[in-house]
């Protein structure tokens, strides 16, 4: 003997009519809404791959080493800077010595910059070497010599052209060496 069990409210019978409150009152299944599903959360990946951290350590490498020859290159441009002010204060310290002392003062060309230095005077087409005692003279009516100089040292080149009456740089080219 097979009891015949109750319809529930949560059973679909084959009438094609789902009953939706206990009182016997029922709705054609076209008219219910569709059970909301919640779709099951993705697994999120936790940990970056091998290759994802070698990429990011490269391109991070590569920006410091940027970054470090650019503050470099930095650093030998202002050193090559000092060293072409220092040249000038020089020359112009120079001019009113002699002014002021109303002699012609002398300044040693060799050893300017510290490192090897290169002369052009007046009516010179090309640099060359400067000779150990050579100098460059400045006048007590305020004149000096036109002169250019060339320097070139572990940091780059300064070239550097005077003008005869003030002693100050009209002309000046700094390159640094990288």
């Amino acid at each position: 003997m097979i009891a015949a069990l109750p319809a529930s409210p949560l059973c679909i019978p084959d009438s094609g009519v789902l009953p939706v409150d206990g009182l016997g009152n029922s709705v054609p299944r076209q008219q219910l809404a569709a059970p909301e599903v919640i779709p099951l959360a993705q697994p999120q990946p936790w940990a970056f791959t091998l290759i994802e951290v070698c990429i990011a350590m490269a391109v991070a490498m590569l920006i410091l080493s940027v970054a470090v020859l650019s503050v470099t290159g930095l650093q030998d441009e202002q050193r090559l800077k000092e060293t072409a002010a220092q040249i000038e204060a020089s020359a112009r310290e120079s001019l009113l010595k002699a002014v002021a002392g109303h002699r012609t003062v002398q300044m040693p060309i060799a050893s300017l910059g510290g490192g090897s230095v290169e002369v052009k005077r007046y009516g010179e087409k090309e640099f060359r070497k400067a000779d150990k005692n050579e100098t460059w003279e400045f006048d007590p009516t305020g004149i000096c010599e036109p002169i250019e100089v060339r320097i070139v040292n572990a940091d780059g080149t300064i070239e550097l052209g005077f003008d005869p009456l003030t002693a100050c740089v009209r002309k000046k080219n700094i390159t640094v060496k990288g």
